[in-house]
């Protein structure tokens, strides 16, 4: 299932309206949420967040990456450029093997690793992946 679809049920069965996720992400435009809805895009990894603590679900599954609906805890996420890198030292790959498999680029790299920038959703599913761990391991939410 897409996050769009996942999104929706989680909505439809916790009677959950756009106004009220708007009002409870402090959303400032309905637009985004119906951008959520139709596809258009992804939340950043902030909102993805709030949304699962809401709905009290992992990452994995409001990503439809899992179809396996656990009770997690609301959790906030720790720093991805602390996460990331003690990923790669448990995993023995260096920042540079990142590069070389283009799984994020030299800019990308310096942002991350330095606290600067957090990813897009499609990045920190590309770098889930690679590494074989879920987006809630990656993001310090396990």
């Amino acid at each position: 299932m897409e996050f769009k679809d996942v999104l929706k049920d989680l909505m439809t069965e916790k009677n959950i309206k756009i106004a009220d996720l708007v009002e409870k992400l402090n959303i400032n435009n309905l637009a985004i949420v119906y951008g959520w809805l139709k596809g258009e895009y992804k939340p950043r990894l902030d909102k993805l967040n709030e949304l699962a603590n809401l709905f009290s679900c992992s990452l994995d599954f409001l990503l439809g990456r899992t179809e396996n609906y656990e009770i997690v805890k609301p959790k906030d996420i720790n720093p991805l450029c602390v996460n990331l890198t003690n990923i790669l030292k448990e995993k023995n790959i260096t920042r540079y093997k990142l590069k070389k498999d283009k799984i994020i680029s030299n800019g990308l790299d310096y942002s991350i690793f330095n606290c600067k920038y957090t990813p897009n959703v499609e990045t920190l599913i590309k770098l889930a992946d690679y590494l074989d761990v879920s987006i809630d391991y990656l993001v310090g939410r396990l």
